[in-house]
């Protein structure tokens, strides 16, 4: 209505009810109210919109409605290394009203192919490497485009016809790509001189900045290499008698999948 819009100080509407239904530019009539000693000590016959009758100072108001804007905190492509968790934006927003996500609005995720394609709908939030295509779809029965206008992006990211028209479809899409995590494994070839004490490997290995324990996220295995540097056997414990060996560090844990 016209009362949700302030007017300078002083001033009203008319008729601050009426509602504003119609999209577009309109005038609405405001006035400002005046005292018998202001009309007494003062000369407003010459001005404009001057109302005697209802003493006050009448005018004519452009008030221009357009339609609401829903807008998105972000349609923009992102990497989630193996392992982060798995958030998705593209949060619709009106002004800074956050709209409610299944009852506003839904996510749907997408795998995309090597072909850069649509492969299925996922029922649960992804969590293995690869491409996937993120689809926020406003509710249209809600927010209907005779009141709303839904300001949307598509993916950065070039990917495949199928996967080009759904995401055209939709208010809000972009890609996700979950990247393999590098490893970083610090251990060099070594040797020692018979001790008589199982010579057991201490490599650092390393995700990005965080050490990964032993036992927790990986595994040691011990071999033993003939002349020929052809295994022979695997041990069940670090070795300690003379002889060459192959030290195999195996991921475990959360880090136990191919990435």
């Amino acid at each position: 209505t016209l009362d949700d819009i302030t007017l300078p100080e002083g001033w009203a509407w008319t008729d601050g009810t009426t509602v504003l239904s119609a999209l577009g530019t309109s005038e609405y009539t405001a006035y400002f109210a005046l005292t018998d000693e202001q009309i007494a000590n003062y000369n407003y016959e010459s001005l404009e919109g001057f109302n005697a009758a209802a003493k006050c100072i009448e005018r004519a108001v452009e008030v221009t409605v357009t339609l609401i804007q829903i807008a998105f905190d972000s349609c923009d492509d992102a990497e989630i290394p193996y392992g982060s968790a798995v958030t998705f934006n593209g949060v619709p927003m009106i002004g800074e009203t956050v709209l409610t996500k299944d009852n506003d609005y839904t996510v749907k995720v997408y795998t995309v192919g090597s072909d850069g394609n649509i492969v299925e709908l996922l029922t649960s939030t992804p969590s293995s490497v690869g491409k996937y295509l993120v689809i926020i779809d406003v509710d249209n029965t809600i927010y209907d485009s005779a009141n709303y206008e839904i300001v949307g992006g598509e993916p950065e990211t070039i990917i495949g016809e199928n996967a080009t028209t759904m995401a055209t479809t939709y208010d809000c899409a972009y890609i996700i790509e979950i990247t393999p995590l590098i490893l970083d494994i610090v251990y060099s070839p070594t040797t020692v001189g018979y001790t008589s004490q199982p010579i057991e490997a201490r490599p650092t290995v390393k995700n990005g900045d965080t050490i990964l324990t032993l036992d927790t996220d990986y595994t040691i295995t011990y071999y033993s290499v003939d002349e020929n540097g052809i295994i022979t056997d695997m041990r069940s414990s670090a070795p300690i008698d003379m002889g060459k060996y192959l030290y195999v560090i195996t991921l475990i844990g959360s880090y136990a999948d191919p990435v």
